[in-house]
């Protein structure tokens, strides 16, 4: 069986929990710095938007179609990585993004 590949994000991710199998909870600059705790707790991964590459935490990673990498090294229907957090023994990173 061919592994799914999709991205999918929601903003709405405090109030829909039952997304957290398939969306990367979205967490924006303007949130407060609690968000993306939260989301975890609520059990997505996170999609995390940052103004500077020195942001980024351990538990994140660049998107690896990243506008801030010289040359993307995949695209996102290509790559699959936000899909959500497939149960409790998911331990993919989150995924930050510098905004562009």
């Amino acid at each position: 069986m061919a592994k799914r590949r999709f991205s999918n994000y929601t903003h709405n991710w405090e109030n829909a929990p039952h997304l957290a199998n398939f969306a990367m909870a979205s967490i924006d600059p303007y949130m407060d710095e609690g968000a993306k705790d939260r989301a975890k707790v609520l059990g997505f991964r996170t999609f995390r938007i940052i103004d500077n590459i020195k942001q980024k935490q351990d538990d994140e990673i660049l998107c690896p179609s990243s506008a801030t990498l010289a040359v993307a090294k995949t695209t996102c229907s290509d790559c699959g990585l936000c899909d959500g957090k497939q149960g409790e023994r998911d331990t993919r990173k989150n995924i930050v993004e510098v905004v562009h």
